[in-house]
């Protein structure tokens, strides 16, 4: 009888052990996957470099770029309509086109050009950008001849490309270097976001 009580001890004491060896290897699995998990969320937190949606400077300039950007785009797929509505021929609603095209490789180069003599503040030629292309869509609504509407087409293409060659100067120097790629994601985010939910917009108030 001892011999029976003490070998079901011992199994009682094997099979106590075994639990108890399930349990931490339990708890140590849980343990890593949180850290796994936390790790993780450190990463994406780190990569998109979300701490600077704290900062209102910077929302500001992500949403209000975007939507410059956008109103860019728009008036320039919707110019077309506008000239035809001008009683402009095929032959000049594309000669328009062309030269805003045009115009638009010349001003990089122009201010490549100038950028090398000149150090050229990003802000203020963004901003002084944006409020002469409001003026010239403003005067483009009052002019139909056609030699105005080109040299004013090729005014918004010069105006067009330093915007375009500004956005993500303005971000650069606002953020740290370190924080720049994360930053300038979180501006394609916020402009793809006003792309999507004003694009359709436009789309149903054309049609």
């Amino acid at each position: 009888m001892k011999k029976i009580t003490g070998d079901s001890n011992d199994i009682n004491a094997e099979i106590e052990k075994s639990d108890l060896l399930k349990v931490n290897e339990e708890e140590t699995n849980r343990k890593d996957t949180h850290d796994k998990i936390k790790n993780e969320k450190y990463s994406i937190l780190e990569i998109l470099n979300l701490k600077v949606l704290k900062d209102p400077v910077f929302c500001n300039i992500c949403f209000c770029q975007a939507f410059v950007n956008f109103s860019d785009l728009m008036f320039f797929v919707l110019q077309p309509m506008l000239l035809f509505q001008y009683s402009y021929s095929t032959t000049q609603v594309a000669t328009c086109i062309s030269v805003g095209a045009g115009a638009d490789l010349a001003g990089r180069c122009i201010l490549a050009v100038i950028s090398t003599a000149v150090s050229v503040d990003t802000r203020l030629l963004f901003y002084a950008s944006t409020l002469l292309t409001m003026f010239l869509r403003l005067v483009m609504l009052q002019i139909h001849q056609f030699m105005w509407m080109a040299l004013a087409t090729g005014a918004l293409g010069v105006l067009r490309s330093w915007l375009h060659i500004a956005s993500p100067l303005i971000i650069s120097s606002y953020v740290r270097h370190e924080d720049f790629p994360g930053a300038y994601a979180l501006y394609m985010l916020a402009a793809g976001l006003v792309y999507v939910t004003f694009g359709p917009i436009m789309g149903n108030t054309l049609d």
